[in-house]
């Protein structure tokens, strides 16, 4: 049991120095404007010496706290540890969001090695052109502005991380650039391409040949095939949609179209299915014993807070756009005419182009559909103005 003694008073009694036994160094303690105690080890056996530091230390900390500046610092590396661990958790909690997996991949394989060793309250601009400048040697390439604005999200996250614990104030967080290579345009699938992926991905769901494998590719196919006939993002905003965010609606005609409720990256919104969508949900239901009880119908007007994207053992899975790279290898069309390759969200750049090919829905519609702005579409689906009639979204 540690026991307190020698108690010395200097600074009028500001600062006070003692020692815990067994410890041989003296201790300083003392308290600021904001009447917090603030405590440390003067690290000296000498009584002169530890008073020397312990005012040095009480002077620093007065200044510090004045300007509204940190009294601790932490190295990069341990907050980043700790961002990750908070962000795992939140994801294990149910309550993290999808892209969390891309910022601890980002903060682990990136960030963490080039920035380890420098206290987090001292990293500057030029730290991160020098990081920038970095990633571009290793890659042999300029970053695209994608990959920059993701690099950032990831720092973020860590500078939120040391600001809620008093490890650095707002005010020391460098500005962030995003500057980088624009793309033109984003891969997605041609009209015969996308008639390859819909007749190999029963053919490869067959393939696997642990049930663990099966149940993972039957999941793709009908999470693929949603995708890619509505617009929606993958990761967090698919991943999140419940049986009771599904609904009909009835227009004018007494026409009944799949109403789905999604809240993303742009926030709540309600977009429509095309009609096809209905066949892949309902091959979902029949996967599940306590919904395969009901008709669609019922399913839909017994609202459920149940997700529907689970495997069949009941749980949500992260590894879908690990799955779709593997088809795709499979089936060759991992890379795009432009040596870019494509993933799950390429389904939703699939969907904008199909659509505005399709007839009378111009970028107004499309751009409320997937829940982003008319300036997105014209930007990336400008090469499509010769086509920019649609006939529906369903």
């Amino acid at each position: 049991m540690k026991v307190i003694h020698d108690l010395k008073y200097v600074r009028d009694g500001e600062v006070v120095l003692f020692k815990k036994s067994p410890n041989r160094f003296w201790q300083c303690r003392f308290k600021l404007p904001n009447s917090k105690w603030h405590r440390c080890s003067t690290k000296h056996i000498h009584f002169d010496y530890a008073v020397k530091v312990a005012t040095e230390i009480y002077d620093e900390s007065r200044f510090l706290h004045k300007y509204n500046l940190p009294l601790q610092s932490k190295k990069f590396k341990h907050v980043a540890e700790l961002a990750i661990r908070e962000m795992e958790k939140e994801l294990d909690m149910g309550i993290g969001k999808i892209v969390y997996h891309t910022y601890i991949s980002s903060i682990r394989t990136h960030l963490i090695p080039f920035f380890a060793k420098k206290s987090v309250d001292k990293i500057t601009q030029l730290d991160l052109l020098n990081f920038k400048a970095n990633q571009t040697r290793k890659l042999n390439r300029p970053l695209k502005t994608s990959t920059l604005t993701n690099y950032n999200s990831s720092l973020n996250r860590i500078f939120d991380t040391a600001i809620s614990r008093g490890w650095m104030s707002k005010s020391q967080v460098p500005p962030l650039s995003n500057k980088g290579v624009k793309g033109e345009r984003r891969p997605a699938f041609s009209v015969d391409e996308w008639k390859v992926i819909i007749r190999q991905l029963k053919t490869w769901q067959n393939m696997g040949q642990k049930t663990i494998t099966r149940d993972m590719r039957e999941l793709l196919r009908d999470y693929v095939l949603i995708l890619t006939n509505t617009g929606m993002r993958y990761g967090t905003e698919s991943q999140n949609i419940k049986w009771k965010h599904i609904n009909w609606f009835m227009d004018k005609d007494s026409n009944r179209y799949l109403m789905i409720a999604v809240d993303g990256k742009t926030g709540r919104r309600e977009l429509i299915a095309r009609h096809n969508v209905l066949v892949y949900l309902k091959r979902i239901q029949s996967r599940f014993d306590d919904l395969n009880t009901m008709t669609f119908d019922e399913l839909l007007e017994a609202k459920l807070d149940v997700y529907v994207f689970r495997l069949r053992n009941g749980l949500q899975t992260n590894n879908l756009n690990q799955s779709f790279e593997q088809f795709l290898k499979f089936v060759g069309l991992l890379k795009d005419k432009f040596g870019d390759n494509r993933t799950l969200y390429s389904l939703r750049h699939t969907y904008a182009t199909m659509t505005l090919m399709r007839g009378q829905v111009g970028i107004h519609d499309l751009a409320r559909q997937m829940g982003t702005s008319v300036v997105m579409i014209e930007k990336h689906y400008s090469h499509l103005n010769s086509a920019m009639k649609a006939k529906s979204f369903s």
